[in-house]
């Protein structure tokens, strides 16, 4: 599973890079999803990953930031 996430995170941020002219170090991507599982697991956090529907759906929106997903996310427990 790990594996899985892992290439689905790599294989997204390639894709944006390609699009928008950036690099992506695989390993410092690596190393941010171990971390932030790692330390997440110590608090009973979700697993970390990407989410490929969300981020192609706020990248063809014009989203630029972070920031975008909060209001929908903020909303989506009224539904």
């Amino acid at each position: 599973m790990s594996v899985v996430g892992y290439g689905m995170a790599i294989s997204m941020g390639r894709l944006f890079a390609l699009k928008y002219g950036y690099r992506v170090d695989s390993n410092q991507e690596l190393l941010a999803l171990g971390l932030s599982n790692g330390v997440g697991g110590l608090f009973q956090c979700f697993a970390v990953s990407c989410s490929m529907s969300r981020s192609l759906v706020q990248e063809s929106t014009g989203g630029k930031t972070q920031v975008q997903p909060c209001p929908p996310a903020l909303l989506l427990p009224l539904y």
